[in-house]
């Protein structure tokens, strides 16, 4: 159960790069569309103790493309309750339009 636990635990602080992403001078991978880092350093004592000295992290492309499924998501779900209040509300099909 431990090794499964670490493993997982592994794969997530694995940045998957991109053919067209590239390593820095810092020794971070970063992308190679919006030129922003897709990883982070640990500060030293919590490096020390992860036995990682590195960790994912959003660059702005991919953060701009979350925002906008995010934003996509809460439009239809907004829309969902609006359209199931006007199927409570109102009886007639006219109305409900």
């Amino acid at each position: 159960m431990t090794e499964l636990f670490t493993d997982t635990v592994l794969n997530m602080m694995t940045t998957t790069a991109e053919p067209e992403d590239y390593t820095g001078e810092d020794g971070l991978l970063y992308c190679g569309k919006c030129r922003t880092a897709k990883e982070a350093y640990f500060p030293k004592e919590t490096a020390a103790w992860l036995g990682h000295d590195k960790h994912p992290t959003e660059c702005d492309c991919q953060r701009e493309k979350r925002l906008e499924c995010e934003s996509a998501e809460e439009r239809r779900r907004h829309l969902d309750t609006v359209m199931e209040l006007k199927r409570r509300g109102f009886t007639d099909l006219t109305m409900q339009e």
